[in-house]
């Protein structure tokens, strides 16, 4: 649980950071990278899309922890069940996203369903771990999207969008190093010992 939350500290700063981005100016960045045709409402709502990714992105980095230590703690057993029954659970999932939020939702669905996956692989290592390692993503969540939220939508309110993205980098740096000592720091003491 230690292992995976420290990793995900240093992991989930970066997500902040590029959501924080991508929300201020991802549509002109999707119309950079991909042409004209995908400027004005397209490229905006593929740059509010990146933005609902950040679930998934939360996930994934926990799924990118945990999927190895199933081999270190030799847990494969449940690897069989775990996907098909994670394969399953997703459809209806997804099906109900589309419903509700379009392509948004199917988004959305796509962060629930890989949670889903990853609690259940966290399970299958130890329920302690299950418990530990929820409650230490939770926390590191909230303070990542608390300090993306400041920073980046507390300089979207006072500054157009370029300049917003360029103050809120700095700011959401700024409150990063002021909570360092909420986790940050030992996760980085931490990654960097294991290299």
């Amino acid at each position: 649980a230690e292992h995976l939350v420290h990793s995900a500290w240093v992991s989930l700063a970066f997500v902040g950071a590029a959501a924080g981005l991508v929300a201020l100016v991802g549509g002109r960045v999707v119309t950079a990278v991909l042409g004209d045709a995908f400027s004005g409402e397209v490229g905006d709502e593929l740059g509010r899309l990146v933005v609902f990714l950040s679930p998934w992105m939360v996930a994934n980095a926990a799924f990118s922890i945990t999927y190895p230590l199933i081999f270190v703690m030799h847990r494969t057993r449940m690897l069989i069940p775990l996907a098909f029954g994670g394969s399953v659970a997703a459809i209806p999932i997804f099906i109900a996203g589309r419903a509700w939020w379009g392509l948004t939702g199917v988004t959305v669905a796509l962060g629930v369903s890989t949670l889903l996956l990853v609690l259940g692989l966290m399970a299958a290592l130890a329920p302690r771990m299950l418990v530990l390692a929820s409650v230490g993503l939770g926390r590191l969540s909230l303070l990542v999207g608390a300090a993306t939220a400041l920073a980046f939508g507390g300089a979207s309110l006072v500054l157009s969008a370029v300049p917003a993205a360029a103050a809120g980098l700095v700011l959401y740096t700024l409150l990063l190093v002021a909570m360092r000592e909420l986790g940050l720091a030992q996760a980085w003491q931490y990654v960097r010992a294991l290299h």
